[in-house]
C-alpha cells in the first residue's frame, strides 16, 4: 500500500485535517512529500532532521551556501 493511500486512510477514520512533518531537503524525501501533498494530504513542514537547516550558513566572501566542507 503506498504511503499516500495509508496517510488517506488514517486521515479519514480521525478526521485529521494536516499532517505535521520534518522538513525534507534529500531528492527522495522532498519527491515523496510533493506526491503526498499532490494526493490532497496538507502538509506543515516543521523542523530539521539537521542540526542546521541546508543553506542557513552562508560563505563570508560571497554569502552562497557552503557546498564542499573541507578542513
Amino acid at each position: 500500500m503506498q504511503i499516500k493511500n495509508v496517510l488517506s486512510t488514517l486521515i479519514k477514520k480521525y478526521g485529521v485535517e494536516q499532517v505535521h512533518i520534518s522538513a525534507e531537503y534529500e531528492r527522495y524525501g522532498a519527491t515523496r512529500d510533493a506526491r503526498v501533498e499532490a494526493a490532497g494530504i496538507k502538509l506543515i513542514r516543521t523542523g530539521s532532521p539537521y542540526a542546521v537547516k541546508p543553506g542557513r550558513v552562508l560563505k563570508p566572501s560571497d554569502a552562497t551556501p557552503y557546498r564542499v566542507y573541507t578542513p
